[in-house]
């Protein structure tokens, strides 16, 4: 749906940008995610027992611990001690976890005496809750996660939202070894602190300006910043990729990108996205991410041009950008964005445009590309 809006001032502007899904992966994707949990769930459980003095818990010399941390982390999770032993306060170290391909998400049956664990999800960001330790008392509970059943763990809990858990239970529940104070998994984090593909020229560019469709043309400026990215000899612009391909002045679709990336031979990663490891691990291996997202999903921040967080406009539709890469910011992933429904918009101190280098929370987009559309494009470069 095309959109034609008046440019007011920068801050006030709903502007039409946008992108629209074709052959849509997203309902398949959700569909092989439900079953793989309810076939997860029906499997046999084994049972291992959480009992004093096992060899495992002797070599990870739990009662040592003060803290623990990732790999890709300077500060780490800071166990409790209740009675001199060590416990995971569980709401915190979900929110801990969230950095890791390891997250996990859990619920609390007090009435069962059971807390269930879910591991692979991308969990809400719920708020951490704090729970005094002094007159609770200690019970036995069962932990669940898919094939393994923890039976006989220490827990104390006040209500069913959070608990302390015993730290030689909950690793084996969710199978992780400890060396040298960090949490090691089988599979291991590749994530960076911070992971930028960028190049030594200027290769940003706005979508304004780009012709009569302008107000449509994040699709035509990512596939120009695309091409500027691979060659910097690029001449291509939003307004040239738009006449080479009209779509009868109509928002772009994810299968012109299918056919111009065919067509032109060039190298990309078709992924399904189903986790924010779908986009970080193609940043890693040096390419850019072409997403197609609803920008709902984005918070806004008010006086934008003045932090390079968060949503910087009103529009809140589908919409084409980049992700050029990735940081960790107070514990949080972004993706360092190119953002081109920038219409003009500086930051007030360094003049320069807003859409570049745009941080975007990854729980945000995670949200805003599976409530729109699944698939990513990974750009590889370009061939010397």
């Amino acid at each position: 749906m095309k959109r034609k809006l008046l440019l007011l001032m920068a801050f006030v502007l709903i502007f039409a940008t946008g992108c629209k899904k074709t052959n849509e992966p997203k309902d398949e994707t959700k569909t092989e995610v439900s079953t793989e949990v309810q076939a997860d769930e029906k499997k046999e459980t084994k049972k291992v027992e959480n009992k004093e003095g096992e060899k495992e818990d002797a070599v990870l010399n739990f009662d040592s611990l003060t803290g623990i941390k990732l790999p890709i982390k300077e500060n780490g999770y800071e166990l409790t001690d209740i009675n001199g032993k060590k416990y995971i306060q569980l709401s915190t170290f979900r929110k801990y976890m969230l950095l890791s391909k390891n997250r996990f998400d859990y619920e609390i049956k007090a009435d069962k005496n059971e807390i269930k664990f879910k591991t692979g999800l991308m969990p809400k960001l719920d708020k951490t809750f704090k729970i005094d330790t002094a007159g609770l008392e200690e019970q036995k509970f069962t932990l669940k996660q898919k094939q393994n059943t923890i039976e006989g763990a220490s827990v104390y809990f006040k209500d069913d939202k959070d608990a302390f858990v015993d730290i030689a239970s909950i690793s084996k529940v969710l199978e992780f070894n400890l060396e040298k104070d960090e949490i090691i998994f089988a599979d291991a984090d590749t994530l960076q602190k911070e992971k930028t593909n960028d190049r030594d020229y200027d290769w940003y560019m706005d979508q304004a300006h780009t012709g009569e469709y302008s107000d449509g043309n994040c699709g035509p400026t990512s596939l120009a910043m695309i091409l500027k990215w691979l060659d910097g000899n690029s001449a291509a612009t939003g307004e040239s990729l738009r006449n080479e391909i009209p779509n009868d002045g109509d928002w772009w679709t994810t299968n012109i990108f299918d056919s111009y990336f065919e067509n032109k031979q060039i190298d990309i990663d078709d992924v399904i996205y189903t986790k924010p490891e779908d986009i970080t691990n193609l940043i890693d291996k040096n390419e850019i991410v072409l997403v197609c997202l609803t920008m709902g999903e984005i918070l806004p921040v008010p006086n934008p041009d003045k932090t390079n967080m968060g949503r910087f406009y009103k529009f809140d539709g589908g919409h084409f950008l980049l992700i050029k890469g990735y940081k960790i910011i107070d514990d949080e992933l972004y993706y360092e964005v190119y953002d081109p429904n920038n219409w003009d918009m500086t930051y007030s101190e360094t003049g320069e445009p807003m859409g570049k280098d745009r941080l975007y929370k990854a729980t945000e987009m995670h949200k805003a590309i599976v409530n729109w559309w699944s698939g990513i494009y990974g750009i590889k470069p370009a061939s010397k």
